[in-house]
């Protein structure tokens, strides 16, 4: 899979054009993050929004399906179910590597100067959406493909904290560029994305050897072991202790 960056760019130009509001904001139909990957990925657009049996493809061309995945996985269950017995299945799932935010006040149309949040997201984000579709991995059809963006979040401030920026609503999430993307099929690609790490390790030493919060590390842990990358051996205290197998 090969993303353009330059595509993605003139994507997300052309997107907020054609569906420019007071703000500049696209928000009408397909949000920009989802038209901007499949125009970087796929610039054909007689192989965008293609049937296949009851269901609608992002991209279907020479390489398989493509699904354009911005939200969770569980909504795919079935549709992978469906599409893995004769094609081949690349799930692109952006994460937000860097963001920069952009508050939104609904009453004046003020946009506020982008501030770039603490937040960053690695590869590991990828584990937590995996346990959804956990059942279909590892297969040779199936290609789960993250990519690293930084990206400008737009949200409303209509929260219900004080400042009204907790509990928020997303307006619009715009990819700026590409940091990276990986293919993982194999249980040997899951296998990379570790960190050189002890002969046994918890999933707390996980985290912090991959820089990541301890949920992160242990939603790794329960895929990676499921796919025969890692296994349990023993306890230390109250945590299971974990070795690689690959």
């Amino acid at each position: 899979m090969v993303i353009d960056p330059q595509r993605m760019s003139e994507a997300v130009r052309a997107k907020l054009c054609a569906e420019r509001c007071n703000d500049g904001i696209g928000t009408l139909g397909e949000k920009t993050m989802h038209a901007a990957l499949k125009a970087a990925i796929e610039p054909r657009t007689e192989c965008h929004e293609i049937p296949v049996g009851r269901y609608v493809a992002d991209i279907l061309n020479e390489d398989g399906i493509t699904e354009i995945q911005t939200g969770g996985f569980y909504p795919l269950r079935d549709k992978l179910a469906a599409y893995l017995p004769e094609h081949t299945v690349r799930v692109v799932c952006p994460i937000p590597a860097v963001k920069m935010i952009c508050w939104i006040d609904e009453q004046t149309g003020a946009v506020t100067p982008p501030r770039k949040s603490p937040l960053t997201g690695t590869y590991f984000n990828i584990f937590r959406e995996l346990g959804y579709i956990r059942h279909l991995i590892p297969n040779e059809r199936l290609h789960i493909c993250p990519v690293l963006l930084s990206v400008t979040d737009y949200r409303l401030l209509n929260g219900w904290s004080r400042d009204r920026k907790r509990g928020s609503g997303r307006y619009e999430r715009i990819p700026q560029e590409v940091l990276g993307c990986c293919d993982l099929c194999t249980p040997a690609d899951y296998a990379a994305l570790l960190p050189d790490l002890p002969e046994t390790f918890t999933a707390k030493q996980l985290a912090a050897d991959a820089h990541i919060r301890l949920p992160a590390a242990q939603n790794a842990v329960r895929v990676l072991c499921h796919i025969g990358v890692l296994e349990k051996c023993g306890k230390a205290g109250r945590a299971y202790l974990y070795r690689r197998l690959i």
